[in-house]
């Protein structure tokens, strides 16, 4: 039995389950990952928001709405993006 990897996209409206998506962890890059969920995290946001937390670190008025938090290490690893509204990619073994 041989074990492929996926990534496992969750969005929430606080902690009430909204979307879910399966991804083969070949066919998205860890940066293609953190840029989808930045995608998905910025449509409950207003154009202020996303142009505000587009800004570079360090610049008055910049917001952390967007930022990428991430946890675990190696393979084993949480990413996450968003407030209230929130996405969540982690990575699940699937055994063929």
């Amino acid at each position: 039995m041989t074990a492929s990897l996926k990534y496992r996209i969750d969005g929430y409206d606080g902690s009430e389950l909204l979307f879910s998506k399966m991804i083969p962890s070949g066919h998205i890059t860890e940066a293609q990952l953190e840029a989808l969920l930045q995608r998905l995290a910025s449509l409950h946001l207003n154009y202020d928001e996303i142009v505000e937390s587009s800004l570079k670190l360090g610049t008055a008025g910049r917001k952390s709405l967007l930022d990428v938090q991430r946890s675990g290490v190696g393979q084993k690893f949480t990413m996450s993006v968003g407030e209230g509204h929130h996405f969540v990619a982690t990575i699940e073994e699937n055994h063929k």
